[in-house]
């Protein structure tokens, strides 16, 4: 009895292997781990770009608009039309354990020789000194929760800015939410916040903004980026005329790592139209064109992305700050 059951138990082995080894492998999805060591729990990255932007004013006045739009191209003979020269960067590190992530970030631009005005000063107002730069710095932590693919966050910092026109330079806060849905390929983003006076005048008493972006990674290591930013101010001047602005912006960015090594090149274009309802109705058109470096450490640009440095970043307000003195 006892050799017809083992006999049975090896026939019914025999049987069972080729069904197991028939069936097809199982595939795991492709998932951004999360961090798991110390080492892992840090990352971040540094760039420096340079950059052109070109600037187009129109003032509602009896005179008419300022200059046209072919005049901003073609003729750098009218100062209130003449290209601006400058450099910027960003720096951010993040450090994440379990669910909860940490961010620091700064993020400053410096623009020379960009006139939004003529030389007639009783038709278009004073010329900017062209000597006076006008540059944008801002710093700023962000508080994640990362326990699903859809990280939320908030925000706060202050900024400091410099206008191109003259010796006017405000402190602002900056404070936020945000939030964001991580995929394999694709990650999608909101923020929204506002902008409040600290110290200064002829400056935004406050603006309130939003933001909305879309990654596309192909591999690790390329990315494409695309943004819509708009913001509206109910103070546009801090000394009280009740005047008004409206802001809007859009981006498009490309990524790319240099090899196996922690650099990447980048490059991008931003739009900018910012309009002051004032005594005079005055708008502004800037395109700015970037070209740049970025150094990374603690992981690729997409798994930055999914757990790190790259998943929030600040909104850029170097326009709607710096303009407003240049155009009340």
């Amino acid at each position: 009895m006892r050799s017809l059951t083992l006999a049975a138990a090896a026939a019914a082995a025999v049987l069972a292997g080729p069904a197991l080894a028939a069936d097809p492998p199982q595939v795991a999805p492709i998932v951004v781990p999360a961090p798991t060591t110390v080492a892992s729990y840090v990352s971040g990255n540094v760039a420096l770009w340079g950059a052109v932007a070109v600037p187009t004013l129109y003032r509602e006045t009896s005179y008419g608009d300022v200059c046209e739009s072919e005049d901003a191209f073609f003729d750098w003979n009218q100062d209130w039309c003449r290209p601006g020269f400058g450099f910027g960067g960003d720096a951010r590190v993040h450090y994440g354990r379990g669910a909860i992530g940490f961010q620091l970030e700064l993020l400053g631009e410096y623009m020379r020789s960009m006139a939004l005005y003529g030389e007639d000063e009783e038709e278009f107002g004073d010329p900017p000194d062209p000597e006076v730069p006008g540059f944008h710095l801002a710093g700023a932590a962000h508080l994640i929760l990362r326990n699903t693919s859809t990280p939320i966050g908030v925000f706060g910092g202050v900024t400091y800015t410099q206008h191109m026109a003259g010796d006017d330079r405000p402190l602002h806060a900056i404070a936020g939410v945000e939030i964001a849905h991580v995929g394999a390929a694709n990650t999608v983003y909101l923020q929204a916040g506002g902008l409040f006076l600290i110290a200064g005048e002829d400056a935004i008493g406050r603006m309130y903004f939003g933001r909305a972006g879309f990654r596309h990674f192909f591999g690790d290591d390329t990315m494409i980026e695309a943004a819509f930013a708009g913001g509206y101010a109910p103070d546009a001047d801090s000394d009280g005329t009740g005047d008004t602005a409206v802001w809007l912006q859009g981006a498009l960015g490309f990524e790319r790592g240099i090899g196996s090594g922690p650099l990447s090149v980048l490059a991008g274009y931003q739009a900018d139209y910012y309009r002051v309802n004032a005594d005079e109705v005055t708008s502004v058109v800037v395109h700015t064109f970037k070209i740049g470096v970025r150094m990374s450490f603690g992981g690729t640009l997409a798994e930055q992305n999914a757990t790190g440095a790259r998943t929030f970043t600040l909104p850029n307000l170097f326009a709607p700050i710096t303009y407003t003195g240049d155009m009340n």
